[in-house]
Formats: C-alpha cells, sequence, structure tokens
C-alpha cells in the first residue's frame, strides 16, 4: 500500500493503530517537519512495522481512522476493477503493428454534451517524424536525408 500521512494526527492515529506510540513523544518525529529532518530513521521504522500486517489489514484499519493511504495494484487488478470498468477507462483500438485490438487507457474526463471519440491508436515509434520536421520545423527534403544518413532519425 501507500501511506499518505500528511499530518501530525495522522502520524499520531498511525502510531497508535500499529502499537507504537512511542514514535509521538519521539522529538525526531512528534512533528511534520522533524519527520521529513529524520526520514532516514523513520522509513526503515515504519517498512518493519507495514511487514506485520496484510495489505487488506492495512487498509481496513487505516482507512477506518483516516489516515489516509491505497493499495499498489497491479495493471491486472486496475483494469479488472469494478470503478476503471464502469467508468470505460479500458478502450480498445486497432493498431498497425498488432493484429489484434490494443488496450489503451481511456480519458478520464467525461462531458455529457461532447464525448471524447477514440478514432486514432497511438503511432508507432517514428511515424510521423518527417512529417513534423518538414511541416513544422521546415526541413528540406535533402535536411532530411542528411539526418537519416546521420543515424538522426
Amino acid at each position: 500500500i501507500i501511506l499518505a500521512i500528511g499530518n501530525d494526527k495522522q502520524f499520531r492515529d498511525f502510531c497508535i493503530f500499529v502499537g507504537r506510540q512511542d514514535l509521538t513523544d519521539d522529538l525526531r518525529f512528534a512533528e511534520n517537519k522533524n519527520r521529513v529532518k529524520n526520514r532516514g530513521v523513520l522509513v526503515p521504522i515504519i517498512r518493519e512495522m507495514m511487514a506485520q500486517k496484510t495489505a487488506q489489514e492495512w487498509m481496513k484499519g487505516l482507512e477506518a481512522l483516516g489516515v489516509p493511504c491505497g493499495p499498489v495494484n497491479t495493471l491486472d487488478q486496475v483494469f479488472s476493477d469494478p470503478q476503471v470498468q464502469a467508468r470505460g477507462m479500458v478502450q480498445d483500438m486497432p493498431h498497425p503493428l498488432s493484429p489484434e485490438k490494443t488496450s489503451l487507457i481511456g480519458n478520464p474526463l467525461h462531458f455529457s454534451e461532447t464525448p471524447v471519440s477514440y478514432r486514432l491508436s497511438p503511432p508507432p515509434l517514428g511515424q510521423d517524424t518527417q512529417d513534423v520536421l518538414s511541416k513544422t520545423c521546415g526541413l528540406s527534403p535533402d535536411d532530411l536525408q542528411a539526418l537519416k544518413q546521420k543515424g538522426v532519425i
């Protein structure tokens, strides 16, 4: 999981949950500015504590206390998440380099009157290089050929 302990109250609640109230009395960790300054000492302590419970146990206990945390998911877990599926965050599109459709991440912004359309798959590496260099940068065919010969493009 990822912890996002951002203030002294959250740190106290975290320490109480793990049974390490002594850390809140330690001047090196009592205030956020000191925790930042002594991060090199604190992180290994927290890392050791984190090994004591499963991710599910941490999430359940810390969420109940209002301590910000979240799972670190594998790609399979991300894309099978019900919220990701409900929001249409996976878009399958044909791709010129694949015989099968390619799964892409959808736009997180959803507008009722102007929905996002998915028309083009990501271009293969270098697909538009010459076009961009000639139209946008004004390079001539000779310039492009010289860049090719040098291995630049």
